[in-house]
């Protein structure tokens, strides 16, 4: 298996993944309407003031850096997580994790503008953003994402 592969099956499980936490993904447009208003009105006006927090989550810390991002998303119930610097099969498992102890779904994120490869040892880069802006053909741009 090339890495090429390694990285899309790790990054396809890690989406399975969020999506089967997610059970608004399942739900019509309705039903999300319906989702989003019921579990807004459970939250406290604290925990309502935490979803708009993402909180800097580091995949190479100790245990200890661990258990206090578990008490934010336990406690404070969190927006989301923004990861820095890891390796894909970590990321899926601490992805995992947190969404397994959050009350509401996280937002997940990684400052990856050119790529999984800016932030993930093992992941795919991207041209940078000036070498995109100077290619004539936007086809060739589509022809990337492939």
């Amino acid at each position: 298996m090339t890495k090429r592969h390694l990285v899309r099956s790790l990054l396809t499980g890690l989406l399975s993944s969020l999506f089967a936490l997610i059970p608004i993904s399942k739900l019509h447009a309705d039903e999300q309407s319906e989702w989003v208003d019921k579990t807004f009105q459970e939250l406290s006006e604290e925990q309502r003031i935490a979803q708009l927090f993402m909180v800097a989550a580091y995949s190479k810390k100790d245990d200890r850096h661990y258990k206090e991002l578990e008490e934010l998303i336990k406690r404070y119930n969190v927006g989301g997580l923004i990861f820095f610097k890891s390796d894909c099969e970590t990321q899926v498992k601490l992805t995992n994790h947190y969404q397994a102890v959050a009350k509401t779904p996280l937002l997940i994120s990684l400052d990856a503008e050119w790529g999984l490869g800016m932030r993930l040892q093992d992941g795919m880069c991207f041209p940078k953003q000036m070498t995109l802006g100077a290619i004539q053909d936007d086809k060739l741009i589509y022809d990337m994402r492939s």
